[in-house]
């Protein structure tokens, strides 16, 4: 088990679990999974147990929603990955996904849907899992997870032309900026820290509740998220269409 916080490495490289988190220290008291959810929890997205007709507070148990591809999760986490030197590529129905900083500009895009939450619902943090296939380039390397600002969509292709691409967020539209930079995002990163990863490993992002929530009580404002490369080099991360068991997926606890 590999431990992280923001501003250093306590932990050794190597396959296994490594969880990162907003606050810092990640995993050091979050038990099982070291995501913050209790593993013992989310074994199955439709096991919650959570009524539409109460009033959430303090005292209502939390429940777990679990979107993604894979067996026992609820369908609602779409992905796909752009790139500078494939600028109007579609990479919507690859089996990999990539995010490589200056060596290979690229990032990856993440549609939540978060209709399968009651109504009512207090979200009080989610955690993003990820496998790596492969590091991209020699080096360690950073992530940084970003709210988009625009519409955009997944893609049906892996090689021809089509949107999401670098320069256009649907077909014939353009980002604000293009690889979804300047006004495609927010300013403050939900998550930005170290990936001291090896290739074939299950990495957990913690991500802050609010952001989530405020989705829920406004869900216009929802375009998902972009995960990106703090430095030179990056990671090839397993997509939505790869290997059953690693594909991304999303944790949401709420009440």
């Amino acid at each position: 088990m590999v431990v992280v916080s923001l501003l250093s490495v306590i932990g050794a490289l190597g396959c296994g679990r490594i969880g990162f988190g907003t606050d810092g220290a990640v995993g050091a008291e979050s038990g099982p999974g070291d995501s913050g959810i209790d593993s013992a929890d989310v074994s199955d997205a439709d096991s919650t147990d959570a009524s539409s007709d109460a009033e959430p507070d303090s005292a209502t148990p939390t429940s777990i929603l679990v979107l993604g591809d894979d067996p026992g999760a609820t369908p609602g986490l779409v992905d796909t990955y752009i790139v500078m030197a494939r600028a109007t590529t579609d990479h919507g129905a690859c089996a990999l996904l990539v995010a490589e900083g200056a060596d290979f500009p690229s990032a990856m895009l993440f549609g939540v849907d978060l209709s399968g939450l009651p109504d009512g619902a207090v979200i009080e943090r989610g955690a993003l899992t990820l496998w790596t296939a492969d590091r991209a380039g020699s080096g360690g390397a950073g992530l940084r997870v970003v709210p988009l600002r625009q519409e955009w969509q997944e893609g049906r292709e892996c090689g021809p032309d089509g949107a999401a691409n670098w320069i256009e967020r649907l077909p014939g539209v353009p980002w604000a900026a293009a690889g979804a930079q300047g006004d495609a995002r927010a300013t403050e990163a939900w998550f930005d820290g170290p990936l001291p990863a090896g290739a074939d490993t299950e990495v957990i992002i913690e991500l802050p509740g609010e952001g989530f929530q405020s989705w829920l009580a406004d869900p216009a404002t929802n375009f998902g998220i972009l995960v990106e490369a703090t430095t030179s080099d990056g990671w090839i991360f397993v997509a939505r269409e790869g290997t059953e068991g690693k594909r991304p997926s999303l944790r949401l606890a709420y009440r």
